[in-house]
Formats: C-alpha cells, sequence, structure tokens
C-alpha cells in the first residue's frame, strides 16, 4: 500500500495523538485518539494507521492506509 506521504490530520485532537507518534509514544497517541471529538474518517485512519505500523500491526496498517487513501469506500473496504 503506498504511502501518503507527509499527509497530517488537521483537527487539534488528531495532531496531538500524531504529535505523541512522533515521540513513540503509541500508548499515549491512541489515549488521545479516545478522546478525540468526531472527525473525518480518513484523518481517523491516517492516525490509526501510523499507530499500526509502530506498533508491528501490518494487517491493521494496511486496513487503515486503505482507508485513509479511499474514505468514501469504507464499506468496499470493509467487505
Amino acid at each position: 500500500m503506498f504511502s501518503r506521504g507527509n499527509s497530517r490530520p488537521s483537527s487539534p485532537e488528531l495532531s496531538k495523538a500524531w504529535e505523541r507518534l512522533d515521540t513513540d509514544d503509541v500508548p499515549g497517541a491512541l489515549r488521545q485518539l479516545r478522546q478525540a471529538g468526531p472527525a473525518p474518517l480518513g484523518q481517523v485512519a491516517l492516525v490509526v494507521g501510523r499507530a499500526a505500523r509502530a506498533a508491528g500491526f501490518d494487517d491493521l496498517h494496511r486496513a487503515a492506509s486503505a482507508l485513509a487513501a479511499r474514505p468514501g469506500r469504507a464499506r468496499a473496504l470493509y467487505d
């Protein structure tokens, strides 16, 4: 799956989670993600994908990357 390069979430809450990942704090990023309010699915997938990659969950990373690339096709990806 191709990376979206320097894509970063734009919502403040998700940006805080992203910053935690910058310091390799995966648990902190996930806590921040749980506290975040509603956000666009594609942006949440960016954070989840990066956290999954850092934690070694390759399947989740691939799924989140696919969702981040095409957030409007979530149902197709689920199926």
